[in-house]
């Protein structure tokens, strides 16, 4: 998985297949995109490399 910083806040998450972005914002994080079916794994793997818990996670659009 690589984490491209698109902007301060926003990463570029890819992985071997499909990808997703993660904006951090002050109440939680935003995931976008979410990927493939079963990708969770892979986002909560993701979400933790940045210094984050996936519980932050409040929205998925």
């Amino acid at each position: 998985m690589d984490a491209i910083t698109l902007a301060p806040r926003l990463r570029h998450l890819r992985f071997p297949v499909g990808h997703a972005y993660l904006w951090e914002s002050p109440d939680g994080l935003t995931l976008v995109d979410t990927g493939l079916p079963g990708s969770a794994p892979l986002v909560g793997d993701a979400i933790r490399a940045l210094g984050r818990d996936p519980v932050e996670l409040r929205r998925m659009c």
